[in-house]
């Protein structure tokens, strides 16, 4: 396995050099070679991305994040991620209504872990988010073993679960 990495890392290299675009090599695999988990967060509200960003990417994490649920859409039909953390209220399309959309999708993607990131953690509020196709929620502001516990309960077993275990 190692050898496949580093193969990887070359080409990506070549890639590179001829693209002129320059790849975070460690962000897609650990040093066995092994997948790190990639994650979506989604959520309209620029402090609570890089809050979010920021802690998952220091327990190991590969986070990209989008500020728009129709976005997050099209992103999550063309590019392969392992979890979706979803605001509830946001401009455009709200978190709930996503959900659905992404659960009616024809493709693998429909499957993918989702848990709702909102204030609103009253049970019936939270009964609908996963009435809707959520698997889970995190409150707002932000509790980071909560957070933390539920990205690890909530990742397909498929991926490196080593990035977890520094967090």
């Amino acid at each position: 396995m190692r050898g496949v990495f580093e193969a990887l890392k070359r080409l990506a290299s070549e890639c590179d050099r001829f693209t002129g675009v320059v790849l975070n090599h460690n962000s897609v695999f650990d040093a066995t070679g092994g997948r790190k988990a990639r994650i979506l967060v989604v959520d309209d509200n620029d402090n609570n991305r890089e809050i979010v960003q920021a802690y998952l990417s220091d327990s190991g994490y590969r986070v990209d994040t989008i500020d728009n649920a129709t976005e997050a859409i099209r992103l999550l039909q063309k590019d392969r991620y392992d979890l979706v953390l979803m605001d509830i209220q946001m401009p455009v399309m709200d978190g709930v209504t996503a959900t659905r959309c992404i659960r009616a999708l024809p493709n693998a993607v429909k499957d993918i872990s989702i848990i709702a990131m909102t204030a609103n953690v009253l049970p019936q509020q939270v009964k609908s988010y996963l009435d809707a196709g959520m698997n889970a929620h995190v409150g707002k502001p932000f509790d980071h073993s909560k957070l933390r516990n539920s990205v690890r309960r909530w990742l397909p077993s498929t991926v490196d679960q080593e990035c977890e275990r520094r967090a």
